[in-house]
């Protein structure tokens, strides 16, 4: 095993998965896939995060197109950008807040 079970970049491959599969038209394995990426974000970035609540965003009302899937992520960034501007800064901000660090 390269990574802990619980590590962010884990998040990132669960939630990859998630949208390929939105873009494939697997409704229900997308979910599934939003819900693995939001437990492991859940653990690795902390209950009540951003992030956090970015991914269950996700998982409670998954995209189902293409098109809700970039709506979706242009939110993700406007979030990031809202982190930045209170100090936290977006992905720096996951990255240092994983139980490694």
């Amino acid at each position: 095993e390269v990574l802990p079970a619980w590590h962010s970049h884990k998040a990132i491959l669960w939630d990859n998965l998630a949208q390929v599969l939105v873009a494939a038209g697997k409704g229900e394995a997308a979910k599934e896939a939003f819900r693995r990426s939001y437990l492991i974000t859940r653990v690795s970035a902390g209950e009540g995060t951003p992030p956090t609540e970015l991914a269950l965003a996700l998982y409670k009302h998954p995209p189902t197109s293409t098109a809700e899937l970039a709506l979706s992520y242009a939110s993700v960034k406007e979030q990031l950008a809202s982190m930045e501007r209170f100090g936290l800064q977006g992905l720096a901000f996951l990255a240092n807040n994983t139980p490694d660090h």
